[in-house]
């Protein structure tokens, strides 16, 4: 699991430069997706909300995808095939993803609703549904726990496929099977994805904490901006302009954690095809044939004694 820390540095500013494109490319594929969904939704009413699902889903999953792409690049195997072919496996594993967190939040649901049902007034009038940040923090925090590890360990069943997906081979050197060792090292991957959400809100604790100490007793920030509920570009910009440090950090420290799982991935990949599942791929063209080295006896069927004597009398006879 520490082999990971390293490779996630070696990722991590690989991301940072990919980043913008992979933004650009997020917003693009959103767009499209939006009014394929739109059309869709002219033709076949209701099918909007479908194509909607899956294009957020697999936003969710593409920058995963790509950080195991960059993960393998800096272990110098190139993967196979364009960026485009990382869209089937991010809707396919993005489906998955959130039909089982959906599975999981579903004791949350009837947490809200129970607390809602529970305050029905004599009239018969439930009383107002309360957030579900409200539910989590103030009524059963153990609930959200619980939530966040089963999250960590849906992402860890299905990060040696995800791998797999990004390098276009299994670890058997085989094609790209959907699914195929699922679940593999899932105790490893699981700690790390768990840990990695742990430092996450540390190190932001850390850098929200460090900003506070600097910014105490500085002139430059004796009259901070405030960030107004309706807010203009102006007030966006000033508000960046005053915080521009701590929102750096929180990118860096969010895009490491995302490094952190992939290399994880990555890593689990590598191990399984060390363990011996690499099996080749049998050799389908002709080969050439090897010249035989000099002296040696040619190949073929052998005489007997008795098939030799015959043969020379023949030849003695047919002389004769």
């Amino acid at each position: 699991m520490f082999k990971a820390f390293p490779l996630s540095f070696s990722i991590l500013w690989r991301f940072v430069l990919v980043f913008p494109v992979m933004l650009v490319a997020l917003f693009l594929y959103g767009l499209a997706g939006g009014l394929v969904g739109l059309l869709i939704n002219l033709l076949l009413p209701g099918l909007y909300f479908i194509v909607f699902f899956f294009i957020s889903v697999s936003s969710a999953v593409i920058p995963i995808l790509v950080g195991n792409r960059l993960g393998f690049l800096a272990r110098n195997m190139t993967p196979r095939g364009g960026y485009k072919k990382l869209v089937a496996p991010a809707l396919m594993y993005g489906a998955t993803e959130a039909i089982l967190g959906g599975l999981l939040l579903a004791p949350i649901i009837g947490l809200q609703l129970t607390t809602s049902l529970t305050g029905l007034s004599n009239g018969f009038e439930p009383a107002p549904v309360e957030p579900l940040s409200a539910v989590l923090s103030e009524h059963n925090p153990v609930v959200a726990l619980i939530v966040i590890l089963g999250f960590s360990a849906v992402r860890a069943l299905l990060m040696v496929p995800m791998a797999a997906a990004a390098l276009g081979l299994d670890p058997n050197d085989r094609p790209y099977t959907p699914f195929r060792n699922i679940g593999k090292s899932f105790l490893p991957l699981f700690s790390l994805i768990t840990l990695s959400y742990v430092l996450m809100v540390i190190l932001i604790i850390a850098a929200g904490i460090g900003f506070a100490a600097y910014a105490d007793g500085n002139p430059a920030f004796a009259n901070p901006p405030v960030y107004k509920a309706d807010p203009s570009w102006s007030n966006m910009i000033a508000v960046f302009q005053h915080y521009w440090v701590i929102v750096v950090a929180v990118f860096i420290i969010g895009i490491w954690t995302l490094s952190l799982q992939c290399a994880g991935g990555v890593l689990a990949y590598l191990k399984l095809r060390g363990d011996g599942a690499f099996v080749p791929m049998p050799e389908t063209k002709d080969q050439p044939l090897a010249a035989a080295p000099f002296g040696a006896q040619p190949s073929g069927p052998r005489m007997s004694a008795e098939d030799l004597r015959a043969l020379r009398k023949s030849r003695e006879f047919r002389d004769s």
